[in-house]
């Protein structure tokens, strides 16, 4: 996977980032427009992106996905929506998520993430993220946001604890792909690139730890210097 580099100054994604990104702009097919939900936060990026399936590094006509807004997963992306209006009396919220196509060059199989309940008290606007620490979030799938309106109610259980019960507004839903409930109120298609930072280094082992001290104690009589814990060795000096 490659990202054109130019861009990678202009909108400072790291290098690691798995998006195939056209080096020259054609004529492109736009990604799904959304409906009713708008993000705030600027994207780094706006561009053709391929998904290089057969992993020969070019940009195969049959890998163009289309022309997406493209935003940095480790940071938070604010956006808003068309407020629902709720009956008198109601405790109206909404039920907010990420969802990402798994299935981009085939029928759409949306998969929903990251979900929250946003009380319509508190307005029609929602900050999500970051993504991806500890969760499995695709870099490689067209993605939306989507707001579904619902009512609620707070009972109590069986051990007295206060529960929200959350139900979604009928007349606000739609059937989706593969039996998924999909909502007409959604954003537009985007692409999230992740930096992920790799695991820790493991312990240098110029010296063995000694788990009775012995070592340590014999570095600092001979004045070999700091002690590095971590890594288990002594850091400069004469021979340590």
């Amino acid at each position: 996977m490659r990202i054109r580099k130019s861009w990678l100054k202009r909108g400072g994604i790291a290098a690691s980032l798995v998006l195939v990104i056209a080096v020259v702009i054609v004529s492109v097919t736009m990604a799904a427009g959304g409906s009713g939900v708008t993000i705030q936060t600027p994207p780094q990026v706006v561009g053709p992106v391929y998904i290089d399936r057969n992993q020969n590094g070019l940009n195969d006509a049959d890998e163009f996905l289309g022309t997406f807004p493209i935003y940095n997963g480790n940071e938070e992306i604010t956006f808003s929506w068309t407020p629902f209006t709720f009956g008198n009396g109601v405790n109206g919220a909404y039920r907010v998520s990420l969802w990402q196509n798994t299935t981009p060059f085939d029928a759409p199989t949306w998969v929903e993430h990251k979900v929250a309940h946003h009380f319509a008290s508190a307005g029609a606007t929602f900050t999500m993220g970051s993504f991806g620490f500890g969760e499995e979030i695709c870099t490689l799938c067209p993605s939306k946001f989507v707001v579904i309106p619902e009512t609620f109610t707070l009972t109590q259980d069986t051990n007295g604890n206060y529960v929200y019960n959350y139900t979604p507004v009928a007349a606000a839903l739609t059937v989706g792909g593969a039996g998924q409930a999909a909502n007409l109120t959604d954003s537009e298609e985007f692409f999230m690139t992740l930096n992920r930072p790799g695991p820790e280094p493991e312990p240098t082992q110029e010296k063995v730890c000694d788990p009775t001290g012995t070592q340590q104690t014999m570095c600092e009589q001979r004045l070999c210097g700091q002690w590095d814990a971590k890594n288990c060795r002594c850091i400069g000096g004469n021979g340590c």
